[in-house]
């Protein structure tokens, strides 16, 4: 084990993973269903509100690279070695995931199907992929966000992660502000109200865009952290209050619309999901790791976190067949442990693959 490693990291890349498979297979009841959201049933209300959480996985992902990447030297040929790696994996790990999902889902592909299936992601088979082409984004423009920072460039530095920022959160809160002022006015109008995000002028016009406000946040806060002492409690209620905006939010969303508001999907691109990254981020960064067997469990998640992500979603697929998802999914606490234990059963699967020669390389970069 090397004593240089940064287990804050491997800490945040735990949670951050748990909260992914979480979401996808261990959704509680109330955080999908609509008619069960709209039973106010309280123990439904506290399952929504806990779901909301799971919008920081994703993020604190790109923040960790941000973290690692942007205070670290840079090599150019790796780099776009990396990019072309990442390339592959998505392409490659499309064609497992559909194939090891077709006896489950009874789906017929053709050739061309299933090419198209890769490339444009299919709902409910290979759209969690998603995260490998907004880290390929974010790696693009990574080498000219790099030369900013090395060559402390503040204003311009501010001036890019702002101009990102409107582009991205700026559009979203300014339309969730119009709906909130629509709902309390009773607009119908205002309700459903949509801004454009201004297509003709918008640099950032990608969904996952803001995938590089929290690369960047990320790469930031490391100094900060080290150079400002960030008082816990307020970490923990700005945690707290971010969640449960988003919760009031989501309720409100849900009945405008009449349909569940995701409140981790829709999440990731708003303020508060930002705040709560910020907060855990944070929180682990001051926390000091001495226990040795922790140690070694978060540094072994930590470091094949990519394979557990890969592997996650057939296993997960896998285990609803045999399982059923209903009856698990009406107590809190199993679907919280479910998702435990698909994340170490698709780690485990990832430790046997890492040792298989060449075929390791598709769970790691």
């Amino acid at each position: 084990m090397k004593e240089d490693r940064i287990y804050s990291y491997d800490l945040l890349k735990s949670i951050a993973i748990y909260l992914v498979c979480l979401y996808h297979f261990g959704l509680p009841a109330g955080s999908s269903d609509t008619d069960i959201l709209k039973s106010h049933q309280y123990a439904i209300y506290f399952n929504y509100f806990f779901i909301g959480i799971s919008s920081i996985g994703v993020p604190l992902f790109f923040m960790v690279n941000g973290a690692l990447l942007l205070n670290k030297t840079f090599d150019i040929k790796k780099h776009i070695y990396k990019i072309v790696l990442l390339l592959l994996l998505y392409i490659v790990w499309g064609a497992i995931t559909l194939t090891i999902e077709v006896p489950i889902f009874h789906d017929h592909y053709s050739p061309i199907e299933f090419i198209k299936a890769i490339y444009y992601p299919k709902q409910g088979r290979t759209d969690h992929l998603w995260f490998l082409p907004a880290l390929i984004y974010v790696y693009l423009l990574f080498p000219l966000i790099k030369s900013l920072l090395d060559k402390n460039e503040k204003a311009l530095s501010y001036y890019l992660w702002v101009m990102i920022f409107i582009f991205t959160f700026g559009i979203v809160f300014l339309n969730d502000l119009i709906n909130v002022f629509g709902y309390f006015l009773n607009s119908n109008t205002l309700k459903n109200k949509q801004l454009s995000s201004f297509p003709w002028f918008n640099p950032f016009n990608l969904y996952f865009s803001y995938a590089l406000i929290y690369f960047i946040t990320g790469g930031w806060l490391v100094k900060f952290v080290k150079n400002k002492n960030f008082k816990t409690i307020y970490c923990l209620l700005l945690l707290l209050l971010s969640l449960c905006l988003l919760f009031l939010f989501g309720l409100m969303k849900t009945n405008i619309t009449g349909e569940v508001y995701d409140t981790v999907w829709y999440g990731y691109d708003t303020i508060m999901t930002l705040a709560m990254a910020i907060s855990v981020f944070i929180l682990c960064s001051k926390i000091q790791v001495y226990n040795p067997t922790f140690k070694k469990v978060i540094t072994t998640i930590g470091a094949n976190t990519l394979g557990i992500y890969f592997i996650h979603y057939p296993l997960g697929y896998w285990f609803k067949e045999l399982y059923g998802e209903q009856w698990l999914h009406n107590h809190f606490f199993l679907s919280v442990l479910s998702s435990l234990l698909l994340m170490f059963l698709s780690l485990a699967v990832s430790l046997i693959i890492r040792r298989i020669p060449i075929v390791g390389k598709l769970v790691k970069i």
